[in-house]
């Protein structure tokens, strides 16, 4: 996010084991080996240790949790990386996402790996005060970027289908090109939401405006209701179109936790009694496994969106 200007394209910008497996192991202990050895890159900022579910072990061989069901993202809770910190080394072979903690369009990004359960560096950006090195990754200096066997991809429109062809055996997106475009054709409809949050912003600067302002966010919302015709945009599960848009919902819903700012309850959100549907989606998303693995405290958020709409000092490290 740039608190000296609107950014709605995609981003934010300025304001191999050794263990040997001879020997007589049981089933079990040949199981937990496997587990152990996914979860070799933790490090003390690892803040989500899944529960794995021993659903079946063969009789023989390592079986490994499927990708897509746990995450793995280490670094979440990292410390922002500013201007004249060196570039943190990147293991070969190693999947790395550059992030902004309070970012939507960073978010997305995050949501979508893990979602589908990559295993992932994360490295916190201040991308008021960026390093220098990070314009290799990006020539704008923006998050979010990924960087995956030598590979950099940007922007949070771009990557999400990158993923699900360089990681296939946990896509996301339909395989059949009808449906995949029907969802992306979702998301774009819904990207309405992303272009409320702004609205928000006006009325933290002036609370004149709220009247106003909220009255074109309640429209929004609207339409989103009237979209949402399953459980999920995506259907009877979270997808793309889903996990595309939930921080921008969630941005407002930070919102209403400030005072006077919009008239939308922080419990229920954004009520019941005008969005049943959203209410439940919402509900039910915020309160995933893959969202929490990745999503800020309210109340930090909260703050975070304040100090940027009222060009405020930026504290990249709320909450650590």
């Amino acid at each position: 996010m740039d608190p000296s200007s609107s950014n709605t394209d995609g981003n934010c910008i300025n304001r191999t084991n050794d263990d040997d497996y001879s020997g007589d192991i049981s089933v079990l202990e040949r199981y937990l080996q496997a587990v152990r050895l996914r979860m070799v890159d933790l490090d003390p900022d690892f803040q989500y240790f899944p529960d794995f579910e021993l659903e079946s072990v063969p009789d023989c061989g390592l079986d490994f949790p499927r990708p897509g069901k746990k995450m793995t993202l280490t670094g979440v809770t990292s410390k922002a990386i500013r201007k004249g910190d060196p570039e943190p080394p990147l293991a070969s072979g190693k999947f790395r996402i550059y992030n902004m903690r309070f970012c939507p369009w960073a978010e997305r990004a995050m949501i979508y790996v893990a979602a589908k359960g990559i295993e992932a560096e994360v490295i916190n950006l201040n991308v008021t005060d960026k390093p220098e090195w990070f314009y290799s990754k990006h020539y704008q200096g923006k998050a979010p970027a990924i960087e995956h066997d030598g590979k950099i991809v940007i922007e949070s429109g771009f990557i999400p289908e990158y993923l699900d062809d360089a990681f296939p055996e946990s896509r996301i997106l339909p395989t059949d090109p009808f449906e995949k475009v029907q969802q992306k054709l979702l998301a774009e409809r819904l990207t309405m939401v992303a272009h409320a949050v702004p609205q928000l912003f006006a009325v933290m600067r002036d609370r004149n405006l709220k009247n106003e302002k909220q009255e074109k966010v309640f429209e929004v919302l609207q339409q989103a209701e009237k979209l949402l015709v399953h459980d999920f945009y995506a259907g009877s599960a979270p997808g793309y179109p889903d996990y595309l848009t939930f921080p921008f919902f969630e941005k407002i819903w930070w919102s209403a936790s400030l005072d006077d700012v919009v008239d939308l309850p922080i419990r229920g959100f954004p009520g019941i009694q005008k969005f049943p549907k959203l209410t439940a989606w919402f509900e039910r998303i915020l309160n995933s496994d893959v969202v929490q693995s990745v999503t800020q405290p309210i109340e930090f958020g909260a703050e975070f969106m304040n100090a940027y709409a009222t060009h405020g000092t930026l504290n990249y490290n709320l909450g650590l």
